[in-house]
């Protein structure tokens, strides 16, 4: 894997910015739907990517641009599932304290 060509996001969005700008146009697709793709497939977060990985979701998505919806659609509810789970963890948390302080008659 350490010899497999990587690009960041950041290098990504400078490419279609500047010098690369003619390749959303030469692919059909919109530079934003091709920065949805890299943050959909950035599933560590890093904001680094194989550069055969986007190049296949990119022809991919250019053969069938319902996918980039649904996938993206799915991406978005399992974050928002996950901002629910942490919260729901965090209350959790909170209405322990709070009972543990009415048991010992500390709370106020």
């Amino acid at each position: 894997e350490s010899n497999e060509s990587k690009i960041t996001l950041k290098s990504f969005r400078k490419i279609l910015t500047n010098t690369g700008s003619q390749y959303p146009k030469l692919l059909g697709l919109e530079a934003a739907s091709m920065l949805s793709l890299f943050r959909l497939l950035d599933s560590s977060g890093r904001e680094k990517l194989n550069v055969n990985e986007l190049m296949c979701g990119l022809m991919e998505i250019k053969q069938n641009p319902a996918q980039l919806q649904t996938a993206t659609a799915m991406y978005e509810s399992q974050r928002i599932l996950c901002r629910i789970n942490l919260l729901s963890r965090y209350l959790e948390k909170q209405f322990a304290k709070i009972l543990g302080e009415e048991r010992t008659g500390s709370f106020r």
